[in-house]
């Protein structure tokens, strides 16, 4: 439609779409439809800016950011089947941006300033604990689709650690760069993915492959796998 949307979330369905929208002043959250059918609906009705990012496995919770005149920008979850208010996760004096929750749903990874740096954290999402993940700075967390990986963006290119959640406490791996090249960053917006079959990533490549430039065209990198077990492997 017409209105100023943004940062759109897929339910793990894919019947739905979960975006922020100005159409009513301040950026809220939105449902609709995947498929354009009905209308769209209003999850959140409040006077700060928000913007969703990730939405539980079973489909039951929505991760966010949430912009705090006091404490910058939060993390909020919020129950997407109609029971239950919208909880804060973490708000701290420092920034926190795009919560994500791994593909068991007991981790969220995000990425925060509390260094002085931008690094990439992961939290239980019910619970005690903090592990750092990133080592240098990173951004952008993504998780791999078996939830072993976890990909940051760093210096234009994605760097990939190896995870051990099974257990209580969580195990991180020493970051290693997947690939680098100079792809565009989007700035707060996530500006890569990876497909669901793990089997390759998509981005977008500015004018001249920096950032800042136009975006012309989408690049995806292909048997990344082979890569990153040579990598590992080292």
């Amino acid at each position: 439609d017409d209105a100023d949307d943004a940062s759109p979330v897929w339910t793990p369905d894919g019947k739905q779409i979960i975006f922020s929208s100005r159409r009513d002043g301040l950026g809220n959250i939105y449902r609709k439809a995947a498929d354009g059918s009905g209308e769209v609906e209003r999850l959140t009705e409040v006077d700060r800016d928000q913007y969703p990012r990730s939405v539980s496995p079973d489909g039951k919770t929505l991760a966010y950011g949430e912009q705090n005149p006091d404490t910058l920008w939060d993390l909020w979850l919020m129950p997407l089947g109609g029971d239950g208010e919208p909880e804060e996760f973490l708000a701290t004096p420092f920034m926190e941006f795009l919560p994500s929750f791994s593909p068991d749903g007991r981790w969220i990874a995000y990425f925060s300033n509390e260094s002085d740096v931008w690094e990439v954290y992961v939290r239980p999402t019910s619970g005690s604990g903090k592990w750092q993940i990133s080592s240098g700075g990173g951004t952008f967390p993504i998780w791999s689709p078996d939830g072993k990986e976890l990909f940051y963006w760093h210096g234009g290119g994605v760097s990939a650690v190896e995870i051990d959640g099974q257990g209580e406490s969580l195990r991180a791996g020493r970051p290693e760069v997947l690939f680098e090249s100079k792809y565009s960053d989007l700035g707060v917006s996530v500006s890569y993915d990876i497909a669901p079959d793990g089997e390759g990533f998509v981005m977008f490549e500015g004018q001249d492959g920096g950032s800042g430039q136009q975006h012309e065209h989408l690049n995806f990198v292909l048997n990344w796998f082979l890569e990153l077990e040579r990598t590992f492997s080292q």
